[in-house]
């Protein structure tokens, strides 16, 4: 293991945030999770850019948070080093809620045929003391599983391989896991630029389509220029009138002159073989003058939410994390 980078965080900034629609009762998102989310601070880089978590050598990725038993966070990212590998990392917060991290440790490196020369955009979920991994490498998806976080020991095939039958393209990445009130899993992956999703009753599979299709596509947001959408961030909860709902934030990609930003789509009391995603009636988040990249959601309190974002800086990505309103109104909750 290593020393890394790690930038300390001094406080929450609100002027980047963009307002979401208020909660109306279960008509909305649950505050804790939409709406006016704000960059939790720190020191900016001379081009603006405010990262909790920047790689030494070259760059980090695709952030996905999981709690340990003493309420640390294990921060896993894609990092992809100066000399050119493209592994999948672990960081640990020193002390919890505090967001500092330290030592970078390699956890998975490409080593099956299927997999090519990359493996990245980790997605860790806890199931009964195993942590589960999903993981994209060589165009497919894959699953690794591991009793302390550190050594993971993986399926010998992909989980999910691309399907033009299902409307996807030659690759899929990004996956994103969850599991739902009954108990069963869902998986947002994209393909393409648009969302997908898939269910199973383990998250060693089989995993099987929701639908014959994308569950979101460019077409669906009302701008003009969106070009793709990516990166998908699932989460599974409960909205304050008791309704279930399924809520997937993304990174939205216009025409080469604007800077990305970050939509949700949710669906309610939907099952997961029948969902009906409609969008947030806006963005979660948006950067004037840098691009912003969806990564995990991290519940901290019902009332205070995060949201796990990598975002560029100088030709390199860093990590960051976005706030809920709940959590800025009670000024620092993480410190």
């Amino acid at each position: 293991m290593r020393r890394i980078g790690t930038i300390a965080l001094l406080a929450l900034s609100t002027s980047c945030g963009a307002l979401g629609a208020p909660a109306r009762g279960d008509r909305d998102l649950p505050s804790s999770l939409f709406g006016g989310y704000a960059v939790v601070g720190g020191p900016t880089s001379p081009n603006g850019s405010t990262a909790l978590v920047a790689a030494d050598d070259g760059s980090f990725d695709e952030p996905s948070v999981i709690r340990g038993a003493e309420g640390r966070r294990a921060l896993y990212v894609t990092h992809r080093s100066g000399d050119g590998r493209v592994r999948i990392a672990r960081l640990t917060e020193r002390s919890a809620n505090h967001l500092r991290f330290d030592e970078l440790q390699t956890v998975l490196e490409p080593a099956l045929p299927w997999e090519g020369t990359a493996v990245s955009s980790p997605s860790v979920l806890a199931i009964d003391g195993v942590l589960w991994m999903a993981y994209a490498a060589n165009g497919a998806i894959g699953v690794a599983r591991s009793s302390d976080g550190a050594r993971f020991e993986r399926e010998a095939e992909p989980i999910l391989r691309a399907s033009a039958m299902h409307d996807e393209g030659a690759t899929l990445s990004a996956p994103s896991l969850a599991r739902l009130s009954d108990g069963t899993f869902a998986m947002a992956y994209a393909s393409s630029g648009k969302l997908f999703l898939a269910r199973a009753s383990s998250v060693s599979g089989p995993w099987t389509r929701v639908g014959f299709g994308a569950i979101a596509t460019p077409r669906a947001l009302e701008e003009g220029g969106v070009e793709s959408l990516g990166d998908p961030a699932i989460f599974a909860d409960t909205t304050a009138a008791g309704r279930s709902i399924v809520v997937i934030a993304a990174t939205v990609t216009n025409d080469p002159r604007t800077p990305t930003a970050i939509t949700a789509f949710a669906s309610y009391d939907a099952t997961i073989d029948r969902p009906t995603f409609s969008r947030a009636e806006r963005p979660l988040y948006a950067e004037r003058s840098a691009s912003v990249f969806a990564g995990s959601f991290d519940r901290v309190d019902p009332r205070t939410t995060l949201l796990w974002v990598a975002r560029t800086d100088s030709g390199r990505r860093v990590i960051g994390a976005l706030i809920t309103p709940g959590g800025q109104r009670a000024g620092n909750p993480l410190q």
